[in-house]
């Protein structure tokens, strides 16, 4: 399925929904990932005041 090279790789690509009810949930689960990737970087480095 896949190959081993990255240039063929390249070729496969996820597309976005245009599902309303799944762009909403694929939106909402990026932010709590982000959010979770903050919280994650403010426990290693400490608070800053950014």
């Amino acid at each position: 399925m896949y190959s081993r090279f990255p240039s063929e790789r390249i070729q496969i690509m996820i597309e976005a929904t245009t599902n309303p009810a799944a762009r909403s949930i694929m939106q909402n689960a990026h932010a709590e990932r982000a959010a979770a990737v903050q919280g994650v970087w403010a426990w290693l480095m400490g608070k800053t005041s950014r």
